[in-house]
């Protein structure tokens, strides 16, 4: 990340010291720390908004993004699931949430948690690459799931990751002439 982290630390700080309860300096200073790799750090900061405003999803996702950045999956999805409870229109946590699942290595909920978010996106093409992605690492692509590769509605013909994983998708199959260049299946 280009910038001044460490300017960016100490105006965080001061703004922390001025007023203890700013949840902005402390969310801020969480994605600054994250960035960095000190994810320790980011947890304590999300703790800290929570802790001034228990009420506000961004906390818990932020936080568990941090925690799955540790590799502390359990920690991460409840965190994730706190989020989607409080604003469950909120997709991001819903997205990560599928990640640490996959990364958990409980792939049949990775599998099903992205299909919760393509019936809530249904224009999301991020959510059916995810779930591509892991149907590719489970090596279960069978005809009923072809959809997964498909375009979906509002799709961008400029997005290479559409075209990446349906490359990924093919290949899995077998399938290393694919056919088309064009989303028409």
């Amino acid at each position: 990340m280009s910038g001044d982290n460490a300017g960016a630390l100490a105006d965080y700080d001061e703004a922390i010291r001025l007023d203890p309860g700013n949840v902005m300096a402390y969310t801020a200073r969480g994605g600054v720390y994250l960035t960095e790799g000190d994810f320790e750090r980011a947890v304590a900061d999300y703790n800290e908004v929570i802790r001034i405003n228990p009420s506000l999803p961004f906390g818990f996702y932020n936080r568990g993004n941090a925690y799955a950045r540790l590799g502390d999956y359990d920690s991460a999805i409840a965190d994730f699931d706190a989020a989607m409870q409080m604003d469950p229109t909120f997709i991001m946590p819903r997205m990560a949430r599928g990640s640490a699942l996959a990364a958990k290595g409980d792939l049949d909920a990775a599998i099903a948690n992205y299909g919760a978010v393509i019936e809530l996106e249904p224009n999301s093409p991020r959510a059916y690459s995810n779930r591509a992605l892991v149907f590719c690492h489970q090596a279960r692509l069978r005809p009923r799931h072809r959809r997964t590769t498909a375009r979906p509605s509002g799709w961008s013909p400029t997005d290479p990751l559409v075209y990446y994983t349906r490359g990924l998708a093919y290949y899995a199959k077998g399938d290393i002439a694919a056919p088309s260049p064009t989303m028409t299946m």
